[in-house]
């Protein structure tokens, strides 16, 4: 199994999850969205912050949508209700059943409102750019109305597709989530990844090269560490000719 690496230039989201952390604790129901783009470090981040709400004592739910899954009813929010022991059949199926979508929507609320009275719960949601409709729909209705509760509400997401993005951007309007944009690593911090992965520096040349060449993007930056390691090339990086980490950088890059 591959070393778990230390993130980099985390500092300022790490505090900001920190706090969102106390918050929900003492009752300030809080919703933060890490937003950026592939590869950027989104689902580290979260984690991150899944392990340190376990640390803190909080019911921590962990959710992951799938593009595969976005025509199933509430595909997403249903793994994490089952995750904090809702039951699949009462709980998840009945929200997909047919009229009366307040009276469910207001009973998730309450239920989850409840079980955060026993101790703070932590709904972890990774990927929401490919939840489904009705996921994202009751994910806007719970996060408006979480305020007074001992939940935190932390997801991560891409600028695209643009249901869960403008749905961010609503919530972050009205001051119901906090957007947090996790931004490309700087020549420095892309220099102490590849050298943290590879075991030795690389020439301040080399280092910027890759860096140029990765965007500043940690996966990126691994997958080319992980194919010099390996004795590729640099100049073949680009082309995908040096295995599979070099593949995955050439098609990163290309897109």
């Amino acid at each position: 199994m591959a070393k778990k690496l230390e993130l980099l230039e985390r500092v300022k989201t790490e505090h900001a999850i920190r706090d969102a952390m106390r918050a929900s604790a003492r009752g300030d129901g809080t919703v933060a969205l890490l937003v950026g783009t592939p590869g950027i470090g989104k689902t580290a981040m979260l984690g991150w912050a899944t392990a340190l709400g376990h640390k803190n004592g909080f019911a921590v739910a962990h959710a992951v949508a799938s593009p595969m899954e976005r025509n199933l009813p509430y595909g997403l929010l249903g793994q994490a209700i089952v995750a904090l022991g809702g039951n699949p059949v009462e709980d998840v199926a009945e929200l997909a059943r047919a009229g009366g979508q307040s009276a469910r929507f207001y009973r998730t609320l309450r239920w989850l409102g409840e079980l955060a009275e026993e101790r703070p719960v932590l709904v972890a949601l990774d990927d929401l750019h490919w939840a489904d409709p009705d996921s994202l729909e009751l994910l806007g209705f719970l996060c408006r109305r979480l305020y007074r509760s001992r939940v935190l509400v932390l997801g991560t997401l891409r600028p695209e597709p643009l249901g869960a993005y403008e749905l961010a951007q609503e919530l972050a309007s009205a001051g119901r989530a906090q957007a947090i944009t996790l931004e490309p690593l700087s020549r420095d911090g892309a220099a102490e990844l590849l050298s943290r992965v590879l075991g030795r520096a690389l020439e301040d040349e080399q280092a910027t090269e890759l860096w140029r060449t990765c965007a500043g993007t940690p996966l990126l930056l691994e997958a080319a560490a992980r194919a010099l390691a390996e004795g590729t090339p640099v100049q073949h990086l680009h082309d995908g000719s040096g295995g599979d980490a070099a593949m995955l950088l050439s098609r990163f890059v290309g897109a």
